[in-house]
């Protein structure tokens, strides 16, 4: 009985400070930082789809153009969606976030030529 206590003490402590660290290690995000991180989905969702569409229109192409249309304006939302809002922004770590998902944004452009 005396064991089991401890066991169940030693477990406890156990499951306390796997959570503690798995909070210093991934903090919780702040609204600002869940409103970037909803963006950043968005922008891998759509170019994922993009470069998906892109690496099979070598075969029939049906349907193709009408994915990579839909990816580029997703991609294109976006970023008019963070431009309009950004100012709204306060917290130093969703500015630095949304700084970095905008300059992705540009550089995929770019690099797709949509620009």
């Amino acid at each position: 009985m005396k064991a089991l206590f401890k066991l169940l003490v030693f477990l406890v402590i156990l499951g306390s400070a796997g959570y503690l660290i798995y909070l210093y290690i991934n903090p919780p995000l702040s609204d600002q930082e869940k409103i970037v991180k909803a963006w950043e989905d968005e922008y891998e969702t759509a170019s994922r789809l993009f470069v998906g569409s892109g690496r099979f229109s070598g075969g029939t192409e049906l349907g193709m153009s009408t994915d990579i249309d839909t990816a580029v304006t997703r991609i294109k939302a976006v970023r008019e969606e963070i431009r309009r809002k950004k100012g709204a922004l306060t917290e130093t770590e969703a500015v630095r976030r949304v700084v970095r998902l905008e300059a992705r944004i540009q550089d995929f452009l770019k690099k797709n030529r949509m620009e």
